[in-house]
């Protein structure tokens, strides 16, 4: 399996607040808030880690069979590039 990058986009901003993670879309003014287990995926996607790195996070704090913490992260991303908020990055 081809191992992904992500970056955040372009048009937003975030911040940390009180465990959570706020993202302002600043084209729009639309935010999103992310509970703790989207906090690790943010945090890992905003250090540049590959996708594998990040589920392995996810599976270290939380537990679980890798399978689903795929099918979870995967869904995860895959919504977070629908609404703009992450673009995959080019991997080397």
């Amino acid at each position: 399996m081809r191992k992904k990058i992500y970056k955040p986009a372009k048009n937003i901003v975030w911040e940390e607040v009180a465990g959570e993670m706020i993202i302002f879309k600043l084209d729009n003014g639309e935010y999103f808030r992310l509970n703790n287990t989207g906090l690790i995926v943010w945090n890992g996607i905003v250090d540049g880690l590959r996708d594998d790195k990040i589920m392995r996070n996810l599976r270290d704090e939380f537990g679980g069979s890798p399978a689903q913490i795929s099918r979870d992260f995967s869904e995860f991303v895959d919504n977070l590039k629908n609404e703009g908020l992450v673009e995959e990055d080019e991997f080397f």
